[in-house]
Parts: C-alpha cells; sequence; structure tokens
C-alpha cells in the first residue's frame, strides 16, 4: 500500500527553491530517456514559502529647489533652500526626502529619518515622514558658514520598523532649480564717518569702509544708505533718507546737498549697507550714527526791514521826562531756521544792536555807550539802565523749522530834549534815523545796517512857569509896586524847542471871577505890566486880555535830562487911586510859551 509523507519545512531561502525545481526537470528528462513509460513510485511534497524583505521606495518626481538659486539669484544668509520632491512606497510606507553633501548612499533608521553618509556634517536637510504619493519639502536655513555654490545629492528613504530601505539612485535635479544652490552672504562694514560740519546749502559726503566676501558670477557689490533715524526697513530708510550712494564693489560713499534751511548743531546720521541682492549687513557699523554736524550760518538783514516808529514821526508828549512807546522793527533771516535745534528756543537772538541818532550825528558817530546824547544819540552799548531798549520775537512771525526768519519789534523811551528836525527847527534838513545788527545764539552777528526810511522828529514846545501866583502884597488906592521890587515869573523850556513868551490877563477884583467892572471895585487887566528886566512900573508893557504880541524872552532849549533852562519876567501892578473897596484883588494871568526862532534856542 503506497501513502504520502508530509514534510513541513521551515524558511528557505529561493536558492532551495531553485535546487528544488531543478530535481524535478531532471527525473521529467530521465522519464523521457525511458520511453515514457510511467513508472510508480511514490511522492514526497514539501511546502515552500519566502519572505520578501523592505522594497525602497520610488521616485515619482525629481527633486526641486523652490524658487531655484542661481549665481545672480541665490538664497540670502538668514533665509531658508527649500527642496521638494515625490515618491512612492511599494508598500505604502511614508518616506523621507533627504539632501546630502556627498553622493554616499545614506544610512536609513528604523522609524525614523535616515541620515547622510558621514552624519550631521554632511547633511543639508531632511523632510518630515511624508505619506506615499505625495510631495516631500525639505529645508535649510541658509547661514554665514555656507558657500557661494552647494553640492547637493537628493535620496529617498523608508523607515521601515524592521528593515529600512533607501533608493540606491540619487537625484539631482536639472536646471536652475538642480544642484548646487547658491547662497549670498551679508556685506562687511566697518567704518561710517562724514565730512561735516557742513553749512546749510553745502555738500556733505559720507564714507564708508565696506564690502561684500561674495564673487561668484563677479563680485557682488554694495551701496550705503544714510538715514536720519536708526531704523532701515525693506531696503530703505524708515524716516528721512539722507543719502544713497550707487552700487560699487567696495567703499560706497553718498554726497547731499544739504537743504537750504537746516538747523544747526548735532544731527543723527546712521549708515546701512546692503548687497546688490537687499541683504544687509549685521557688522557693528551698521546703524552707527556718524553725528551729522551742521555749522552755524551767519544771519543777515536787508535795510528795508528796518521800520523806524511804524515810518511815522516821532512826537515827544512827556514835558521834561521820557516818552515811551516809540518802536523800530526790523527781520533777521538765518540759514539755521528761526528755532535753535532741539529745543523750542529761538535761533536768532532778539537783543539786537540798535543804535538811533539824527542824521547830523550818523551811523559812525552813535555805536559805542560813550557817544550816548539824550540831544541826539542813543546807542543801545550804553545799556538799559541808561537807555531802556527792549526787544522781543514778534509771536507768529517764526513758523517753525523750515522758517528762516522771524521779526522783531524793539521798544524805546526818548528824553524830551530829542533834537526836533522838522522845518523851522534848528536841525530842518536832518532826521533821525535807525541802525540795526542782528546775531544768533551763536553770537555770529549781520552787518550793520541802517534802515532805509528815516523819520522826522517834531518840535514839542513844552514850557513850565516858575511860580503859580504871583502876589503883589498890599498896596493902597494910588500905589504901584514903583519903586518897591517887582514880582519875578520865569519861563522854563520843558521841550526840545527855544521859547518865547506871550502873555494875556483878567481884571482882577474880590469877587473873581464874577467881577462887576466897576472901577471902584476892579482893577483893569491893563494895570499890570511887565519887563524882560527889573524896571519901573511904567517902563513895562502892559497886559491885555488877549494875547500880547510875542515877547523875544528867547528860552534856550534845554540840553540836559536834569535841569531846564529858563528866563524871567518882571510883573508889577498899579492900584487905581478910584478903588473904594478894600480886601483882596483876585485874577488870572496867562502865559504862552512859543518857538522862539531858531537861532535864538
Amino acid at each position: 500500500m503506497s501513502h504520502k509523507q508530509v514534510v513541513r519545512a521551515g524558511k528557505v531561502t529561493v536558492a532551495t527553491a531553485l535546487f528544488a525545481l531543478f530535481a524535478i526537470v531532471f527525473v521529467f528528462l530521465v522519464d523521457l530517456q525511458t520511453g515514457g513509460r510511467v513508472q510508480e513510485s511514490e511522492a514526497a511534497i514539501a511546502t515552500t514559502s519566502v519572505t520578501v524583505l523592505n522594497i525602497a521606495p520610488q521616485w515619482d518626481v525629481d527633486p526641486a529647489e523652490s524658487p531655484a538659486s542661481t549665481t545672480t539669484s541665490p538664497t540670502n544668509v538668514g533665509t531658508s533652500v527649500t527642496w521638494t520632491a515625490q515618491a512612492s512606497d511599494g508598500n505604502g510606507e511614508e518616506y523621507y526626502l533627504l539632501i546630502c553633501k556627498n553622493s554616499a548612499s545614506p544610512t536609513p533608521n528604523q522609524s525614523a529619518a535616515p541620515q547622510c553618509n558621514g552624519g550631521a556634517a554632511n547633511q543639508w536637510a531632511v523632510s518630515t515622514s511624508t505619506v506615499s504619493a505625495t510631495q516631500a519639502v525639505a529645508t535649510h536655513l541658509a547661514v554665514a558658514g555656507d558657500g557661494e555654490t552647494n553640492q547637493w545629492w537628493a535620496w529617498i528613504c523608508d523607515g521601515n520598523a524592521g528593515s529600512p530601505s533607501c533608493n540606491l539612485s540619487s537625484r539631482q535635479g536639472t536646471g536652475d532649480s538642480g544642484t548646487p544652490f547658491n547662497v549670498n552672504h551679508r556685506p562687511l562694514f566697518s567704518q561710517f564717518i562724514d565730512t561735516s560740519p557742513t553749512v546749510p546749502g553745502g555738500t556733505v559726503t559720507w564714507f564708508s569702509t565696506s564690502s561684500d566676501p561674495d564673487s561668484d558670477g563677479g563680485a557682488d557689490t554694495v551701496q550705503l544708505h544714510v538715514c536720519s533715524t536708526n531704523s532701515f526697513v525693506a531696503g530703505a530708510c524708515a524716516a528721512v533718507t539722507l543719502g544713497t550712494s550707487t552700487f560699487v564693489t567696495s567703499d560706497p560713499s553718498a554726497n547731499t546737498t544739504l537743504a537750504s534751511i537746516y538747523q544747526d548743531g548735532n544731527n543723527t546720521a546712521f549708515g546701512f549697507v546692503v548687497d546688490e541682492h537687499g541683504l544687509e549687513s549685521t557688522d557693528v557699523a551698521q546703524g552707527t550714527d556718524s553725528i551729522l554736524v551742521v555749522a552755524n550760518a551767519v544771519p543777515t538783514m536787508s535795510s528795508s526791514s528796518i521800520v523806524l516808529n511804524g515810518a511815522a514821526p516821532m512826537q515827544l508828549t512827556v514835558p521834561a521826562g521820557e516818552t515811551t512807546g516809540f518802536t523800530v522793527q526790523f527781520t533777521i533771516a538765518d540759514d539755521n531756521s528761526c528755532v535753535a535745534n532741539g529745543s523750542t528756543t529761538f535761533e536768532i537772538d532778539p537783543n539786537a544792536k540798535v543804535d538811533l541818532y539824527r542824521s547830523g550825528i550818523g551811523a559812525g558817530g552813535c555805536d559805542l555807550s560813550g557817544d550816548y546824547d539824550p540831544e541826539a544819540c542813543y546807542p543801545s552799548a550804553v545799556g538799559t539802565g541808561v537807555w531802556n531798549l527792549a526787544c522781543s520775537q514778534d509771536a507768529g512771525s517764526c513758523l517753525g523749522p523750515l522758517d528762516p526768519d522771524a521779526t522783531f519789534t524793539c521798544t524805546f523811551p526818548l528824553w524830551y530834549i530829542a533834537d526836533a528836525t522838522e522845518a523851522g527847527s534848528v536841525f530842518a534838513g536832518q532826521d533821525w534815523r535807525v541802525s540795526v545788527q542782528g546775531l544768533d545764539d551763536n553770537g555770529s552777528t549781520t552787518v550793520r545796517r541802517e534802515g532805509d526810511s528815516p523819520v522826522e522828529m517834531l518840535m514839542s514846545t513844552f514850557f513850565d512857569i516858575s511860580t503859580t501866583t504871583i502876589a503883589y502884597g498890599g498896596l493902597q488906592p494910588g500905589q504901584n509896586n514903583n519903586p518897591a521890587p517887582p514880582r519875578i515869573v520865569s519861563l522854563i523850556a520843558t521841550g526840545n524847542t527855544g521859547l518865547d513868551l506871550t502873555a494875556s490877563g483878567s481884571d482882577m477884583c474880590p469877587t473873581y471871577p464874577s467881577c462887576s467892572g466897576n472901577p471902584t471895585s476892579t482893577i483893569y487887566v491893563f494895570e499890570q505890566r511887565y519887563a524882560l528886566a527889573s524896571t519901573t512900573w511904567t517902563s513895562g508893557d502892559a497886559l491885555t486880555s488877549t494875547s500880547s504880541p510875542e515877547t523875544e524872552l528867547n528860552v534856550l532849549k534845554s540840553t540836559a535830562t536834569s535841569t531846564q533852562e529858563s528866563a524871567p519876567t518882571y510883573w508889577g501892578i498899579n492900584v487905581p487911586s478910584v478903588l473904594t473897596l478894600s480886601g483882596d484883588y483876585i485874577g488870572e494871568n496867562t502865559f504862552y510859551g512859543v518857538n522862539g526862532e531858531p537861532g535864538e534856542w
């Protein structure tokens, strides 16, 4: 009885299976040689098995840089190089995209990312575990240590838990998106200086010591930007751009003409260097403040801007004193603006040098403190204790840092003896003039200018009398104060003219001002007489009720501020014999000072 014997074998290799197949073929050939006779024999059956090891993923889409980097469009240090690729795994397992620095086969890792041959030092990038048949992405942050040109080899590997595997074929892409990738390095920047101090409207040059280490495709060029603040964003100054150079291979410089109005002092000017690809330097000089020094400009002033007393004649109004409120206005321009740098104070000093004088004295004779003469010369050098000149900037005349000029008004007093210049005065044909010399907060001065519009000083016929009472004393009817001494009344010059006299009077009576006119109770006005020298009553000029003809008293014009010129008149009275009413007789006399002839001042 035949029987089968079943042998259950363990795992066999592919070589064992091939050997069994060969044996079967051999028996068949032998059978053919026996003429095809069938010979029955016992059969032994072996069950076969084989374990097919892990199969590496296969390339679907070759690797490529995205975006591509080239010598003309490299990847800037600090930004990422990105590779993409796609692979499929026959076992449906996830895979990794690995970018290496060499072509040697990488090492796959169980349930982990593969490594380039030689480890991390030879690796550019590796993706995360990526689903089969989807795109993998690997990135590398470009750093200063990267070369300008960097070769790369891409591999695909799975992370099989038992026997991980890498595709035996590396890829390097094609065209610009293929190997190598190019890196742009930051420019070098070690010094930033300028040629200031520079006056407004002048040219300032900023110099840098700067270059670029890259030379693939030709040396990279660099550009200098000069900013008003330490802020440089997206290749441009965040605030005001003071200057920009062209692109050069090294040491760029920028020339800038300053604005015609520019505040003096220290101004910030920060230097920034970029290369032709827009990559900024990070060296110590990047953002350095070179301290742009704007020099002080000399202020200027025109004669036409100087206006004395609003171009109106000057009139003294205070007898024997100072008349206030006279003015001089002028405008000063300064290329450093009318506002001081970094403050709200004035660039232009309001304390200008102001000299006021009669034209016969002239500017040259009235500019020192020793020239002071209250009749004809008022120099500011004498000080406010003597001449109280007060100057201030007119509100609203300075509009800010871009406004070059400001207007000033000075007020001042004049003494009552200031010389008149109008027609009929001693100095007719002359006038009053003012010269001004402005200055700024640095002490720089304008040219001294005389105003274009002189004005007249009017005559002020002021006077006083030495007494307000003329007491003739006690007299009998029929008597006069001859030979008794006459009463003296002096006329005093308290203005800027010489004086003569006219006078008028009233009747005198005990009931003044209501006199009856009755001769027995009235002393008529003509009973009073006056003369220019002590004389008898009968020799004087009779007083009238209307102004008398001008009496040539010839009071001189006063020339001192503390004392006044004067001249006396001598007065007498006759008491009519017809009076029958005794008592105190009262009346009033009026004195009129009139301008004397100029030759008698």
